[in-house]
């Protein structure tokens, strides 16, 4: 997660790698899934009011920059992570991202 400044607005950006990255056939490799990832990024941030500068993604990870603190985007990543997961566990029976180290 990183912050940085552009024209006295703070912009943050927080990444969340999937759990089975690196061969290509992640949960992300998936339209579907994908697309509901997104449209709950936007859904999440718009219930908080919180502004989306872009969503960049690849097969492994999905990136979100935020206008806001490093604690808003950890904080929307977080809400992403529980309810996605949760989803995906209903549907798939598995989780969607890393736990992490």
């Amino acid at each position: 997660m990183t912050g940085s400044r552009d024209r006295g607005d703070t912009r943050s950006a927080v990444t969340l790698r999937v759990l089975s990255g690196g061969n290509g056939d992640g949960p992300l490799t998936d339209r579907g899934t994908l697309a509901m990832v997104i449209a709950t990024i936007h859904a999440i941030a718009e219930r908080n009011g919180v502004r989306v500068t872009s969503v960049g993604h690849d097969d492994d990870s999905v990136t979100i920059i935020v206008d806001g603190a490093p604690m808003v985007a950890t904080v929307l990543a977080a809400e992403l992570r529980r309810v996605t997961d949760a989803w995906h566990r209903g549907k798939y029976g598995s989780p969607i991202w890393d736990a992490g180290p």
